[in-house]
């Protein structure tokens, strides 16, 4: 008898833990560090996993470029990209589907409804990733005079605060190739701060309002629409947020996200 009831314990148990299991829903599971999607992407779309869109924030959202084969602004505020000459970008394997292509030798990515508003605090962060980032100056995102994210000499920078500033003194160990990196930067009011892959590299003392550029908002290139100063490499899921988010905040987005793929179109 005794034998008989533990039997029925045990089996009622594991049926419990059946239904659960069954109840949970099934999103991704990782394969090879990849993420393996239950279909394939198809023609002009691809199947989203975006971690950090569970991660609490009180910041407003101000812009959010997927590149899922399309430059449209994910946040619902209709930032919306275009090429110049329109349909000219090109896309690849990215960190999350698909990912924004540059060879550096193809004009911004500029935003046709500009309404990003940054005024006091900000933060730009975006996955890269390059064979070669190359010597000089290739922004991720840049608003000429304005505030900037970029790549110079393979190091990330960062500026805010309008014309009067410059950029960060290089004072980070440059991106390695061929591998997706996590960069991030903030600004509070008092200081500029920047992360690589959710850690702090790099911060300045810093103060005043951040002024609006004199020319257009740009993705992968220069903010005044000129062939300058352009990203060589892969970029995804670009994000400009209008509060300087924390540091465990950051470190949250990177962790939320380092499971993406590890592969790329490097080249």
């Amino acid at each position: 008898m005794q034998r008989s009831y533990a039997f029925q314990v045990r089996t009622c148990l594991l049926l419990v833990v059946l239904l659960v299991s069954l109840s949970l829903p099934v999103t991704a599971s990782i394969l090879d560090n990849d993420i393996a999607v239950s279909s394939p992407p198809t023609q002009g779309q691809a199947r989203i996993i975006d971690p950090v869109s569970t991660v609490p924030s009180t910041s407003p959202l101000q812009g959010f470029w997927q590149f899922q084969r399309n430059l449209n602004d994910s946040s619902g505020n209709g930032n919306q990209g275009t090429a110049n000459p329109p349909g000219s970008e090109l896309y690849g394997e990215g960190r999350f589907g698909y990912a924004l292509i540059r060879f550096g030798n193809e004009f911004p990515i500029t935003l046709i409804n500009n309404t990003l508003t940054l005024s006091t605090e900000a933060t730009l962060e975006a996955w890269v990733g390059s064979a070669h980032y190359g010597f000089g100056y290739h922004h991720i995102m840049d608003n000429w005079n304005g505030y900037g994210l970029s790549v110079r000499d393979g190091r990330p920078t960062v500026f805010f605060r309008g014309p009067d500033s410059w950029w960060m003194p290089l004072e980070v160990p440059p991106l390695s190739v061929n591998v997706w990196h996590h960069v991030a930067a903030t600004y509070d009011g008092r200081q500029e701060v920047l992360y690589v892959d959710g850690e702090l590299a790099a911060a300045r003392e810093a103060s005043g309002p951040i002024e609006a550029g004199s020319g257009q908002v740009a993705l992968a290139g220069r903010g005044d629409g000129a062939a300058f100063y352009l990203f060589n490499g892969v970029m995804d899921n670009v994000r400009v947020w209008s509060r300087a988010l924390s540091e465990q905040e950051v470190n949250q987005h990177y962790l939320a996200e380092r499971l993406g793929r590890s592969k790329g179109s490097f080249n």
